[in-house]
């Protein structure tokens, strides 16, 4: 699979640039970000992690809302205009970036009870209009519901194989451009007018009026401005290609670590987590990659 992914981008594009950015460490924990904002995971107690602009460079400290204090560590979920606080059975809160401030959320009544024997719900993604969560079930299996940030209204997922569920769209739903589908039991994640297709026959980079369709060596895909990137294995340097041309690039690994775990595209920043022994974790952060400007003639 990764043999013919290259073969075909390589006999698309020709020959592969190659980067060994200046990396330093910025994290312990784990890295989230939707390409604006970012944040860096934190596992101390009362902390959230630390918040960056990536527009600005500005930082700042989150601590967990007063609410999460006595929970211990949450799982936080990154948004276009929200960060999300699982706090614990029906307790969520978000924060602004805007306002630099928490405030609760009115959880829908058929997400309040997490941790009953017929199911609970998870929030699991965040856009400017809608909360995604994960409704567990052991009866009925996994079931994805959407609460509206602004009145609290819940509808059913309206994924189809030709509807998507746009967190940032009022209407909620927003239809796939042709050819493109959805594939069953999977996602389309879009970029521009390009997409990532993840499904049962695996991962491949798709455009919007074309019959496109690369073979991706890898079933998770970073989406960031004008770049996908991925990990074909822990111990090998990271993948990409540049939005339109689809010419393939590669990332050197931070120096001296040879296992990769994770790797994330904001506007300003390539962050690769590494395995630090022990359990740990370590944030290296450099400039993202760009295409080389072209040469005047």
């Amino acid at each position: 699979m990764a043999a013919l992914a290259s073969a075909l981008l390589l006999a698309m594009t020709g020959a592969a640039a190659s980067f060994a950015p200046h990396y330093r460490v910025v994290g312990h924990d784990g890295v989230a970000t939707d390409g604006r904002y970012t944040l860096l995971w934190s596992t101390r107690r009362g902390e959230v992690g630390t918040f960056i602009d990536e527009l600005t460079g500005r930082r700042r400290r989150i601590m967990q809302p007063a609410g999460c204090r006595s929970g211990g560590r949450i799982t936080p979920v990154l948004g276009d205009s929200w960060l999300l606080a699982a706090c614990g059975p029906g307790l969520v809160e978000s924060y602004s970036p805007a306002a630099h401030e928490w405030r609760a959320v009115t959880v829908a009544p058929e997400c309040r009870n997490y941790r009953t024997s017929a199911g609970g719900c998870i929030p699991i993604a965040v856009g400017t209009d809608w909360i995604e969560y994960d409704k567990q079930s052991i009866r009925f299996g996994d079931r994805f519901i959407f609460q509206d940030i602004a009145t609290g209204a819940v509808r059913r997922d309206p994924t189809n194989a030709r509807t998507l569920a746009d967190l940032d769209s009022p209407v909620l739903a927003q239809r796939v451009c042709a050819p493109l589908r959805v594939p069953r039991h999977g996602t389309l994640t879009f970029d521009g007018r390009f997409a990532v297709a993840d499904g049962a026959t695996g991962t491949f980079i798709e455009k919007c009026g074309t019959r496109l369709r690369v073979p991706v060596p890898s079933n998770y895909v970073a989406t960031g401005p004008r770049s996908l990137v991925w990990l074909t294995s822990p111990t090998q340097p990271v993948s990409g290609v540049f939005l339109p041309t689809l010419r393939q690039f590669s990332v050197a690994r931070p120096p001296g670590h040879s296992y990769l775990v994770d790797v994330e595209l904001s506007l300003r920043h390539i962050y690769i987590t590494v395995s630090a022994g022990g359990g740990g974790a370590d944030v290296w952060s450099a400039p993202a990659p760009v295409p080389a400007a072209k040469r005047r003639r």
